[in-house]
């Protein structure tokens, strides 16, 4: 079906006043800014499924940890306490903590990065 009338008729009402918002395209600059933070936005997800996947594997083996809140330096001590065991349980112990300590890591360069682009240059 032609729509070419229709189409005129959409194009008039956008040419009322209020209905066209002006738009800039954002700079290279101000794109990856936004990809920058687009990274960062995904980290909370990523460090919660990692320290998940490595709670519920000590769980699994009947280590519950009871004193005092998770994810803190004397809870990392108490995680690497539990390191030791048969090889497959030490290896699969050694992925997920890797993956939490990366994850970690990313979320702090990428902290940094966001600081670096957002504070004036000296």
């Amino acid at each position: 079906m032609k729509t070419d009338s229709r189409d005129a008729f959409d194009l008039a009402r956008l040419l009322k006043p209020d209905e066209i918002t002006a738009i800039t395209v954002p700079s290279v600059e101000e794109e990856t800014a936004r990809d920058l933070v687009r990274s960062r936005e995904d980290i909370p997800q990523d460090l919660m499924s990692a320290r998940h996947r490595l709670s519920k594997l000590l769980l699994r083996h009947g280590f519950i940890y009871a004193d005092g809140d998770a994810w803190t330096q004397k809870y990392d001590v108490w995680l690497r306490s539990h390191r030791g065991g048969d090889l497959a349980f030490t290896t699969a112990f050694d992925a997920h903590y890797e993956a939490v300590v990366e994850t970690v890591a990313r979320r702090d360069r990428l902290d940094q990065a966001i600081s670096q682009t957002v504070s004036p240059r000296v």
